[in-house]
């Protein structure tokens, strides 16, 4: 895909009609908006394992992420409808990472979302219900949705490489919709 300079969007959709500044506004929220995608699976959930909470890489929550994802694209059109109307407050407030925090447990041999913490930056209408995330409405929700592994870090960390903490051991839970199909101790992962 060739890139189009900026000039040329001009006359074109989203951009048509706005002032210099308020292009430029649009391009930084477009950079933001795609830098915060890329760091989600760098903002870690919680879950407990045996009595110890350990931080993990985000489980995804479809429901909760495009609700989030619309409510992102909104915050960014009124702010930008603030600078076209020379109300340059800018961002009432920046989310970070996912906008999220998802706290999980297993129990009974199932991952379950016990409870989700909501970015305060975020104004949703109404708090995440993690029944939503269940097939049946209960709470805790068995993760039905998700299959693949889960790497859980245990005790403190002995060290960092690249800014990660290093633990010496982990377990690895193959997850197959919900369901904990095996769980295996290893060694210091790099």
């Amino acid at each position: 895909m060739a890139l189009t300079p900026l000039a040329s969007w001009r006359g074109r959709g989203l951009l048509s009609g706005m002032g210099v500044l308020a292009t430029a506004v649009a391009v930084v929220a477009a950079i933001v908006t795609a830098r915060a995608a890329q760091a989600w699976g760098h903002d870690p959930d919680v879950i407990e394992l045996d009595g110890e909470v350990s931080e993990i890489d985000a489980i995804g929550i479809e429901p909760l992420e495009d609700r989030i994802r619309k409510r992102q694209l909104m915050q960014h059109k009124e702010d930008l409808q603030a600078l076209e109307q020379g109300r340059p407050e800018g961002p009432r407030c920046a989310v970070t990472g996912k906008g999220y925090k998802a706290h999980w447990h297993v129990r009974d041999g199932e991952l379950q979302l016990v409870r989700v913490v909501i970015d305060p930056c975020l104004d949703l209408g109404k708090p995440f219900d993690v029944r939503e995330f269940g097939r049946y409405g209960e709470s805790p929700a068995r993760a039905h949705g998700y299959t693949g592994h889960v790497i859980v870090p245990r005790g403190q960390p002995i060290g960092e490489v690249d800014g990660e903490p290093q633990h010496r051991t982990h377990v690895v839970l193959i997850v197959q919709r919900g369901q904990v199909l095996s769980r295996t101790v290893i060694g210091a992962m790099r």
